[in-house]
């Protein structure tokens, strides 16, 4: 379910993905940790890869273009990203039900 919300909030919402490399841990009143976009945040070059591939650029990445903050060209396409919304989806889906039978459970 996650990664299909991940594909609706670029494609169909406009929203960016924070790079997991620059989100912060936060903690909720459960003391359950997570992470979370925190005001160093940079969007994903995984996603925007992604996007590129599906010819989707969002409405952030369009913005940055035209202020000079996004360069489209400095993007690595030969970074192994996943070539369409379908395959990130299947992909999670199969993680999570190895995840879920290592574990003795049902996915």
């Amino acid at each position: 379910m996650r990664a299909m919300q991940i594909i609706d909030d670029l494609t169909q919402g406009q929203q960016t993905f924070a790079c997991h490399k620059t989100t912060i841990s936060v903690e909720d009143h459960e003391g359950y940790s997570a992470k979370q976009a925190g005001p160093k945040s940079q969007h994903c070059a995984g996603a925007m890869i992604l996007l590129k591939k599906i010819g989707r650029a969002n409405q952030m990445m369009r913005w940055m273009e035209r202020l000079g903050g996004y360069h489209p060209r400095r993007l690595d396409m030969t970074a192994p990203v996943f070539d369409s919304p379908a395959e990130f989806i299947n992909a999670h889906g199969r993680a999570h039900r190895d995840m879920c039978r290592r574990a003795g459970t049902k996915a």
